[in-house]
């Protein structure tokens, strides 16, 4: 996937930090200037790049991100066994999972049923096995801890090009306010000088009640790509089924193409983002009988514009049922007629 934006290669960087003034530079001298293109890493996942995936608790968040991990890990992506997505990887590349909830058998038991054959070297660091052996918990806001964690990914061989963080609430401490600006740029921060050094950033968290990631908003001015999982309500509450939605997507030459996904029996299962909706859509109809954008649009995790556009689908499949009502036709309004002058 090529790109025409380049980042600045930081391997021939002195050990002293420059001055503002001697880091400046002209567009000649930026033209001119040694640079390394983005990469592929997994579909529409460039690299170095940092990815904000949130979605619902049970949504099926860490499947996904073990997924990828594995996929990036051997350069052999499940995700790539269908026409839709056709999430192809770049070469293989080292991964390390940094896990903040899952019991260490938990967590053996997921990378296991999500491996099928492929032979990864993936490094773990987990909350529950340092609680057992240090007492002590990851906590991301703290200054000294992500200076660990850096001096940590640095030294692992093979070099490590990804970093999974799930997730952003079990890996932070009580002291830490998500709802703040201020200590979510320092994260930033910190995900920022990864992707300098080379390691991608995939951040995991959860949603908030209104659909959208949970917290200050700030979390995403670093993201380069933002993907949100919305769980499929009509499928079994221990099943993976979810469809993928792009809310955000920088460097890329075309809009990544939304979907649904189900993991089966081991296999993942994809089809069109839309007809996956349009289910949930009658699933909620079903369930309600009483028309309200609002709440679709907050159960489905979709926009008002979406909401109406499904509603068309679905009268035009043969689907909407009477008794479901409709939404009200909006009337065009008359122009203003100023009154005559006398």
């Amino acid at each position: 996937m090529p790109s025409a934006l380049h980042v600045v290669d930081s391997s021939s960087a002195t050990d002293e930090a420059p001055s503002i003034a001697a880091a400046a530079m002209t567009l000649a001298e930026l033209a001119a200037r040694a640079t390394v293109p983005l990469e592929r890493l997994i579909g529409p996942i460039l690299h170095p790049t940092v990815t904000l995936l949130h979605a619902p608790p049970g949504a099926g968040k860490t499947i996904l991100a073990h997924e990828i991990a594995l996929a990036v890990a051997t350069g052999q992506s499940e995700l790539a066994t269908a026409p839709l997505p056709g999430w192809l990887c770049g070469p293989p590349r080292g991964v390390a999972i940094i896990d903040g909830e899952l019991p260490l058998d938990e967590l053996k038991r997921r990378l296991a049923s999500t491996e099928r054959g492929r032979r990864a070297e993936i490094h773990l660091l987990a909350n529950m096995e340092l609680k057992v052996s240090q007492d002590k918990l990851i906590d991301l806001s703290q200054p000294d801890q992500r200076a660990e964690l850096t001096t940590w990914l640095l030294a692992i061989r093979p070099k490590i090009g990804l970093v999974i963080l799930d997730n952003l609430t079990a890996l932070t401490s009580a002291r830490y306010d998500e709802d703040s600006a201020t200590g979510q740029r320092e994260i930033n921060q910190w995900q920022a000088e990864l992707r300098q050094l080379g390691i991608s950033v995939l951040l995991v968290h959860h949603d908030n009640k209104s659909g959208s990631q949970r917290g200050s908003s700030a979390r995403e001015a670093i993201c380069d790509l933002t993907i949100q999982l919305a769980r499929q309500l009509a499928e079994p509450i221990y099943l993976a089924a979810f469809d993928v939605i792009f809310r955000k997507a920088r460097f890329l030459q075309a809009a990544p193409k939304n979907f649904s996904a189900k993991l089966v029996a081991g296999r993942w299962q994809f089809a069109g983002a839309e007809s996956g909706l349009l289910s949930r859509l009658l699933v909620h109809m079903a369930a309600t009988e009483e028309w309200d954008w609002r709440a679709i649009a907050q159960d489905l995790g979709i926009s008002k514009p979406y909401v109406y556009l499904l509603h068309r689908r679905a009268v035009t499949a043969g689907l909407w049922a009477p008794e479901w009502g409709r939404p009200r036709r909006r009337r065009k309004s008359e122009p203003t007629r100023l009154p005559e002058r006398t």
